[in-house]
């Protein structure tokens, strides 16, 4: 079976990131035997660098082959230059894409709704199954991440987006989701055969190593420094509570700057920076809690640090509804407080000092995490691609 993945984010072997969820994808289908290539951009999303001038192929394995398609670059997360970088990489998988040899699946993420677009115009061409997998739920979090006077705007600007996801639902043989949440959009969207799989993790690489208790609570926050994330109410909340936590930041983003400098003088608040993959496992294990904090309104469902957390059997703390808070709460692995409120989320933060409280949460987190062991996901992944063409 040949399969192509299209999709122009994400880190590829040996960037020195984690496998990304489409290289785990590719990994499995290719050591069940299956011809696979991942089309996706020269320019880097994580690192804003080119990694090619032109198109290059990669092998990475006797089976999985990654195929760089030239793309503009873009500075700014939220630009028309993005856009346009879409845009460019769809257009040129498409005319490319049309001149190699028939594929029997064409899996493309959607979002971005242009690179979803064309993989339903070239599974239509070569006539081959076609399938979403939806990671995050665009333009729902353009709009979300709007000023409230500019949201309507937003929202009407957004249209030809969402018609569009529509219309690429509408021709898939499967729409596959990161969670729940997301699946239940897919099909209301019009997708006739969806599955949630999670991104899942690789629980062996977080085993926790025991906990020594210290003078005071240790929390973690490791992500993406964005403006939707609630981080400005964590300092809010650690600052008054200098002789009972310590924070570690984990991360680089647009507004890093800026939360650096109100934290210079917080004495119990530590930048880590980016923090390779490798040494995620040391920084969990000198922490006493995982933070997920989200500003209201995050269309995010479940993000991958909640796993790390879980994996690492560090008890949670997120602002996260819906399914996050669902799972944590059910599995008594952590604690939901009301995003943007401080004195919500100081009141978990107090629960997790005491170790009596903290400890059985740290056991079920661990637990919980064997629930999206990645191997079981991603042959359960594999197990429904190969359905599509035996069908």
């Amino acid at each position: 079976m040949r399969v192509w993945l299209l999709n122009p984010y994400g880190p590829i072997p040996g960037e020195g990131w984690r496998d990304y969820r489409f290289t785990l994808m590719a990994r499995t289908l290719a050591e069940r035997g299956h011809e696979v290539t991942w089309f996706t951009a020269t320019f880097a999303h994580q690192s804003k660098q080119q990694r090619a001038t032109e198109w290059e192929r990669r092998q990475v394995s006797e089976r999985f082959a990654i195929e760089l398609v030239p793309t503009p670059s873009y500075r700014r997360n939220i630009s028309f230059s993005r856009l346009w970088f879409e845009h460019m990489f769809a257009w040129r998988v498409s005319k490319r894409g049309r001149m190699l040899p028939q594929p029997d699946v064409v899996l493309a993420a959607d979002p971005p709704q242009f690179c979803g677009a064309a993989g339903r115009r070239l599974a239509r061409h070569h006539h081959a199954s076609f399938v979403i997998d939806c990671f995050d739920l665009w333009p729902e979090l353009f709009v979300a991440a709007a000023p409230s006077s500019l949201r309507f705007l937003v929202n009407a600007a957004s249209a030809p987006l969402r018609r569009l996801r529509r219309r690429n639902l509408r021709a898939t043989s499967l729409a596959i989701a990161v969670a729940e949440t997301y699946r239940v959009v897919l099909e209301h969207e019009g997708a006739l055969r969806t599955v949630t799989i999670p991104i899942g993790i690789d629980v062996d690489a977080f085993a926790p190593p025991e906990k020594h208790a210290g003078d005071r609570l240790t929390l973690v926050y490791a992500g993406s420094l964005g403006e939707h994330y609630d981080l400005d109410t964590l300092l809010d909340v650690v600052a008054t509570m200098p002789d009972e936590v310590l924070l570690t930041i984990a991360g680089r983003g647009p507004v890093e700057e800026r939360l650096r400098g109100r934290a210079a003088s917080l004495p119990n608040v530590t930048f880590a920076g980016a923090v390779d993959v490798g040494k995620l496992s040391e920084l969990y294990a000198s922490a006493d809690v995982g933070l997920a904090p989200y500003r209201a309104g995050s269309t995010v469902a479940l993000p991958t640090k909640l796993f790390d957390y879980l994996a690492a059997g560090l008890p949670v703390i997120t602002s996260l509804d819906s399914e996050v808070s669902a799972l944590i709460e059910g599995a008594r692995a952590g604690i939901r407080y009301k995003a943007g409120d401080a004195a919500s989320l100081r009141a978990a933060i107090v629960v997790l000092s005491d170790p009596g409280r903290r400890g059985p949460m740290a056991i079920a987190a661990r637990e919980l995490a064997m629930r999206f062991d990645a191997r079981a996901l991603y042959a359960q992944f594999a197990d429904a691609i190969e359905a599509l063409v035996r069908s």
